[in-house]
């Protein structure tokens, strides 16, 4: 059997978070965090291949976690696709900033299903 791609969801709100990972897991090899230290310890022990990353989290938010990625030369070219309730329009980073943090695309939860964040992920691979 063929290894499932291992996908990072890192999501603020749990309930959230086990909805993406159980929608997911049939497809991907599926971790979950809920904030930016707990993500960059899921990423040291098993860097995943694609990362689906909320803006807002606790603590620290989103563009933090992709600063803090962009300064590592490994972790730097894992694909990331925001997954948030800010209107892409209104995110801290504009369209032309995403490819330079990784960013291949954005899932603005208001406007999506499930399936639409489904289909993002295996656009990846």
């Amino acid at each position: 059997m063929k290894n499932k791609r291992r996908v990072l969801i890192i999501e603020g709100d749990p309930w959230l978070a086990d909805l993406y990972r159980v929608t997911l897991e049939s497809k991907f090899e599926v971790g979950v965090a809920g904030d930016v230290p707990e993500a960059i310890d899921a990423i040291e022990v098993k860097a995943p291949e694609a990362i689906v990353l909320d803006l807002t989290l606790p603590e620290y938010n989103g563009v933090a976690l992709l600063h803090e990625l962009r300064s590592h030369p490994y972790y730097s070219k894992i694909p990331v696709i925001l997954h948030s309730a800010i209107h892409p329009e209104r995110c801290a980073l504009n369209r032309n900033q995403w490819h330079q943090y990784g960013v291949v695309d954005y899932v603005y939860k208001m406007d999506s299903s499930m399936q639409t964040l489904v289909v993002a992920v295996e656009r990846l691979f």
